[in-house]
């Protein structure tokens, strides 16, 4: 089973993703486990409220909990940074704030299931979201520094590509040093341009009357 046969006894659920993972929007099915290790039914469904675009530091990203009849259960939400310290938190590490709701009369062993697949979820998106990784070594070329970071991953079928941008960095690759006009022979010599010499005009004598 999903898993592996490890302590049974213990487990209690096991989290699963449909057919193409939800299309473009992230979608999970959370699975109840008998205790003697065998499959059960299914307990809920998560799927994000995004289509496409998921993570990025800029605004919240909530993830709606369904029962497998489509009744609401609550949601998981990423918080979004409240103040500059917050955003520098997270991009100098991966720690991020979740915030999971769920009715209070609900199941213990279900509450479990879904604290799980938070963890999950944050495993998933949000683990790189916002690094950022500063390259130095164009500092020792006269430039500045090459800053990249992570903006949000595109989602789509299962799979996840994560979309950067990269601040500053070198200057221009073309190797041409010195911007001289001359052109340069066999030798590597560069040839002075030939200035056009300028034609003198012969001046008529005047007839005289």
């Amino acid at each position: 089973p999903p898993g592996g046969d490890g302590d049974a006894e213990r487990e209690i659920a096991y989290i699963t993703q449909p057919f193409l993972g939800g299309f473009l929007s992230p979608e999970l099915n959370v699975m109840d486990r008998n205790g003697d290790g065998d499959d059960g039914e299914q307990i809920a469904t998560i799927k994000a409220n995004g289509i496409c675009c998921i993570g990025g530091i800029c605004c919240d990203q909530t993830f709606n909990v369904t029962s497998p009849d489509g009744e609401y259960m609550g949601k998981i939400v990423k918080e979004a940074p409240e103040g500059i310290g917050d955003v520098l938190k997270e991009l100098a590490t991966d720690s991020d704030n979740f915030t999971m709701y769920v009715p209070k009369g609900l199941d213990t062993k279900k509450k479990a299931a879904l604290l799980g697949s938070l963890h999950l979820i944050d495993y998933m998106f949000f683990e790189q979201g916002g690094s950022a990784n500063v390259d130095l070594t164009s500092v020792m070329e006269g430039s500045c520094p090459e800053v990249t970071f992570k903006c949000c991953d595109l989602y789509c079928c299962g799979c996840v590509c994560p979309c950067t941008c990269t601040l500053g960095g070198g200057g221009d690759d073309d190797g041409e040093e010195g911007g001289g006009d001359g052109e340069e022979d066999a030798d590597g010599e560069e040839e002075p341009e030939e200035e056009p010499e300028e034609e003198e005009e012969e001046e008529e004598p005047e007839e005289e009357e």
